[in-house]
């Protein structure tokens, strides 16, 4: 037996063969009726449409035989696809190619073959049209032109199912982007009788599926009073198919199935088939669009910022209350003017010529990148702007929408950042000096004691109480550094507790008393009562007050008296420091109880501290539920006074003064 050889088109035929998708398939008429009379014609007992793919021969349609497929090796038809006209065998026993084939030798006993390539379109032979007996014979010429007809009736067929499979699927892919589509879609043959739907257009309609429309005129989707003209209108359209907007440059307007009318936007596309011309509309829902127009002037009016929109020659068409009262205009004054009149004079000049340059690029961008923006108020000053532009594009042309924001406010702020850190830098330099100034000292002080170098007691004990004051200094310092770090971020707890607070006044005093003797100051105490219990931290309310009070004692010239007075207001109680010191600007308030801050450069020097124990003070007052103000008139003094909750103390833990008492009780501090 000789097998037969690989075409040299192998895969290029393997893949016409594929490209039917008819392999595996189930039996077809159509192939079953021109087998059947292929045997008739040839006479022959069995006839096979038979395909042949990398390994075996496969039958579409038999006669003759039950196989349904045999290898390719023993196949007469592998032969076959080799030629280009009939292949035919008389007798295969005779043939030494065959003459041991199982297929000749067993059943089905071949003797006679004859088989026609079929061709495809392109060339490709994929298999055959064959004719088998089990006797020796021929066929005659009438017989081989016969087989040679049906075998190009296979193809045809062939080819007429790959086209129905494609058609098939070219419309289920249709179908499914009809109703995919992102709005309505309806097909209207010449009639108007709508042949496709999808679900999309018919929940638009009120309907509930698009069966109910399949099959009605595309009229019964037009509101009365335009359904007349609708068939004219039509009827000009297959006359004249081209792709369109329907109705440009009117309001078009569907009807729903409860009778209610809606907005629409329609496009119009003609699609040729091959039996007729239709129409594919796709149909948008505009109400919501409508409902955004006759919203766009509520909502440029509500916008907060001022809005304004120009057309191309920079006139004025539209500008919001906001927009007005920026620039000091009432609304309707500035309609009809140019964008010029809100341009300070020293821009006006090249702003026309820029303004031209984005009506030639016109995309949304902020105006003026890099650059400080201002504009021009009806009063003649100016403030700064920032300045959003974007472009709209409508029937009339285009025009420029803008947002204009005053950031008047932003600057101020971004000023005050700028101070933050100058104090910041400030505190830092401050710090760094006040903590290399005890250090030095300190180990000064320490080196000369370790070292033997004062061997006098009285001078060694001088120098270890100084060495004692630099520590005590040096912890205060870090204890601020430390707090400041634990306020900011969070980290302080409050324990309250019931606690007197006429007590803690005076401990308070105590405190400070020896600072006060040393600038022969008298510190006085005015209570309204004689004890005063609320909820407090006393530890944290005590730093609060020792630091107000030594700050007053600090920045009081020699002999200036000092009061601290406490009285019950409500569900609150007061406390003051009021002192007759060198006092504060009001620009220096407005900073004072921000971190670092350390007022002018003389208050530095007098107070050497760290710009944290006003900003500490604030917090701890803030977090007993407080409140901390400060009143100071430059030369005159300054008062410290803060406000806190009295908790869940009573009226019965108050004792009131007798009249004695409730004068002005003074603390003579000795000096």
């Amino acid at each position: 037996m000789v097998a037969a050889q690989l075409p040299t088109n192998e895969s290029q035929r393997l893949q016409a063969l594929e490209a039917y998708h008819v392999l595996d398939t189930l039996p077809e008429q159509d192939f079953d009726d021109l087998t059947q009379l292929a045997a008739h014609i040839c006479q022959t007992p069995i006839a096979l449409i038979s395909l042949i793919d990398d390994h075996r021969q496969w039958f579409k349609s038999k006669v003759g035989i039950t196989a349904s497929e045999t290898p390719r090796d023993i196949a007469f038809c592998a032969h076959a696809i080799l030629e280009k006209e009939i292949f035919e065998i008389p007798d295969a026993s005779e043939d030494p190619r065959f003459a041991d084939n199982p297929l000749v030798t067993q059943d089905p006993k071949i003797r006679f073959y004859a088989g026609t390539p079929l061709h495809t379109p392109e060339g490709q032979n994929i298999g055959t049209l064959c004719v088998i007996d089990r006797q020796p014979r021929t066929l005659t010429t009438g017989q081989q032109q016969a087989l040679q007809a049906l075998s190009r009736q296979v193809i045809a067929q062939l080819e007429l199912r790959q086209r129905l499979a494609q058609n098939k699927q070219q419309e289920t892919y249709f179908r499914a982007f009809v109703e995919a589509a992102p709005s309505g879609m309806v097909m209207v043959n010449k009639h108007g009788i709508m042949v496709l739907t999808n679900q999309l257009l018919a929940c638009q309609f009120g309907y509930i599926s698009p069966a109910e429309l399949v099959g009605q005129p595309i009229e019964c989707l037009v509101p009365a009073r335009f359904r007349a003209e609708h068939p004219a209108k039509r009827t000009a359209f297959f006359q004249n198919l081209n792709p369109r907007q329907m109705g440009s440059g009117r309001d078009l307007y569907g009807l729903r199935k409860d009778g209610s009318e809606f907005p629409v936007e329609i496009a119009l596309n003609p699609v040729m088939t091959d039996d007729e011309t239709i129409v594919l509309a796709s149909i948008i829902d505009i109400t919501e669009r409508r409902r955004a127009e006759a919203k766009f002037q509520l909502v440029i009016e509500a916008a907060p910022s001022g809005m304004l929109m120009i057309d191309d020659q920079g006139t004025i068409v539209l500008a919001n209350q906001q927009l007005g009262r920026q620039f000091g205009y009432a609304k309707d004054e500035l309609l009809g003017q140019t964008i010029e009149r809100l341009v300070p004079n020293r821009f006006c000049e090249q702003h026309p010529g820029k303004r031209m340059a984005f009506f030639q690029n016109p995309t949304p961008r902020q105006m003026g990148s890099g650059r400080d923006l201002y504009g021009l108020r009806k009063d003649g000053s100016e403030f700064p702007v920032e300045i959003g532009l974007n472009p709209v594009t409508t029937d009339e042309g285009t025009f420029v929408l803008a947002s204009v924001i005053d950031i008047s406010a932003r600057k101020e702020h971004e000023k005050a950042e700028r101070e933050v850190i100058q104090m910041r830098e400030d505190f830092i330099a401050n710090v760094s000096h006040q903590l290399r100034t005890p250090i030095t000292s300190l180990r000064g002080y320490l080196e000369l004691l370790a070292k033997g170098l004062v061997p006098d007691p009285a001078i060694q004990a001088e120098f270890i109480t100084r060495a004692y004051d630099d520590t005590k200094r040096l912890a205060g310092l870090v204890n601020d550094l430390l707090d400041g770090f634990r306020w900011e971020s969070g980290f302080f707890q409050v324990n309250l507790e019931n606690f007197d607070l006429c007590q803690l006044l005076r401990d308070s005093l105590e405190a400070v008393k020896g600072l006060a003797q040393s600038k022969n100051i008298t510190l006085s105490l005015a209570l309204s009562h004689t004890s005063l219990m609320i909820q407090v931290d006393p530890h944290l309310l005590e730093q609060v007050l020792t630091n107000l009070l030594s700050n007053a004692i600090k920045f009081s010239d020699q002999g200036k008296p000092i009061l601290l007075e406490a009285k019950v207001e409500e569900a609150h109680v007061s406390v003051k420091i009021i002192d007759q010191g060198q006092g504060i600007s009001q620009e220096d308030q407005q900073k004072l109880f921000g971190k670092f801050f350390q007022g002018d450069t003389a208050a530095k020097r007098a107070g050497a501290g760290s710009g944290l124990g006003i900003y500490i003070a604030k917090k701890i007052v803030e977090a007993h539920r407080g409140e901390i103000h400060v009143e100071s008139e430059i030369g005159k003094g300054t008062t410290f006074s803060f406000t806190i909750p009295r908790g869940n103390s009573n009226d019965s833990s108050l004792k009131e003064c007798n009249s004695n008492i409730k004068a002005i009780k003074e603390m003579e501090v000795e000096v």
